[in-house]
């Protein structure tokens, strides 16, 4: 029976939720004046015009109870193994129920079920066209703040929030992927093995149903999840336009800590984190440390639980024929420069320093593992594992 019921209600949410034109602000004031979803569902066009927000169109809209749109919407996720997350769920993420207007409806993919409630989050953005710097910055912190147990947020965009994904994935982290779009939409279309490697390790999420394409007034309502679903937001390199801005500006509204890392005052892919640290009162961050020391006290035992068990072989030959099992068709170059990435972004002559292989042969290995899709190349002469 609790089973039927809560079905029913999801079906009631999503009735709601895909209405058009009916925003989150819009829900939150129908929630003001009725106890339940049920009741929204049941009542009639003029208990909607007595609404201030709610306009005579919106109560046309709501006026049309027909469950057909969201009896579809719950076929594909079905069909796709995508998880629906309401308020009701005991898997919703408390941070978000309390923002100015939280998402009623979340899409979620993730192969195991992992609770955010009991993580301790950390949002990282920036822009995304990094530099060197960029790249390397955020690389490093989200590594080790993945390391220390924090679980990573970001958006899956270009440049920073890839880095920072893909380094916390390799530190064995939790990751979130918070989308502009549909679940089941992987954009940009490159991050295809990335998105994967979320879902087999965290959570892909977003309130935008199935299908749905990355429409560029997606992005900034996406935003305050980021901020909202963490304890603080990290900007790690961003021009003063970028849409980081709007994260840490959603993330100082929603009375988040926020943290930037300072950058070189003649570049203006830092001008952004400068002036946050300046004119906004960010924190400035020159290492991972500059972080942690703000949670360790309060949430130790979380961040202990959370942190990454890091397996130590001891067999060196069993690691030896893993490894060749993975590459078993490259060449012995190939597999040497396997041997010293990740899906951290390294420098090539740190690359030539490792494999003792000279620019000009290392430049056309890297090629042919580009192409094989196995590499993937980053501004700057950068390089990590396409994971």
């Amino acid at each position: 029976m609790f089973w039927r019921n809560y079905m029913e209600r999801i079906r009631l949410w999503l009735w709601l939720t895909l209405a058009n034109g009916i925003s989150s602000s819009k829900i939150s004031s129908l929630l003001e004046i009725f106890d339940s979803i049920e009741d929204i569902y049941k009542a009639k066009k003029t208990d909607y015009e007595k609404i201030p927000k709610i306009s005579a169109k919106d109560a046309d809209i709501l006026s049309n109870k027909s469950l057909k749109r969201a009896e579809e919407v719950i076929d594909e996720c079905r069909s796709k193994g995508i998880r629906i997350l309401t308020m009701e769920s005991p898997y919703y993420p408390e941070n978000l129920m309390h923002i100015f207007d939280p998402p009623y409806v979340l899409y979620v993919r993730c192969k195991e079920k992992l609770n955010l409630n009991e993580c301790i989050c950390i949002t990282v953005v920036g822009t995304r066209r990094p530099t060197d710097y960029g790249v390397l910055v955020t690389g490093e912190l989200s590594e080790e703040l993945g390391k220390e147990g924090f679980t990573i947020v970001s958006g899956m965009a270009r440049g920073i929030d890839s880095i920072a994904l893909s380094a916390a994935l390799s530190a064995g982290a939790k990751v979130v992927a918070v989308l502009g779009c549909g679940v089941d939409v992987v954009y940009p279309p490159e991050n295809k093995n990335l998105m994967n490697a979320i879902i087999e390790n965290g959570i892909v999420m977003s309130e935008y149903p199935p299908k749905t394409p990355p429409f560029k007034e997606n992005f900034p309502q996406r935003n305050r999840i980021l901020s909202a679903l963490s304890m603080a937001t990290l900007i790690t390199e961003a021009p003063v336009r970028s849409g980081a801005l709007i994260t840490s500006s959603s993330a100082f509204e929603q009375n988040r800590e926020v943290y930037a890392v300072p950058g070189n005052i003649t570049s203006k892919e830092s001008r952004g984190c400068n002036v946050l640290i300046r004119e906004l009162g960010a924190k400035a961050v020159i290492d991972a440390e500059s972080i942690i020391v703000d949670f360790r006290d309060c949430y130790a035992d979380v961040l202990r639980k959370n942190k990454p068990i890091i397996k130590e072989r001891t067999d060196n030959k069993t690691q030896f024929v893993s490894y060749n099992e993975k590459y078993k068709d490259l060449s012995e170059k190939e597999r040497l420069i396997m041997m010293t990435m990740s899906p951290v972004p390294i420098h090539i002559d740190t690359i030539i320093e490792k494999t003792n292989l000279s620019a000009e042969e290392l430049t056309s290995e890297l090629t042919m593992l580009e192409i094989a899709g196995m590499v993937k190349s980053h501004p700057g002469m950068m390089f990590s594992l396409n994971i």
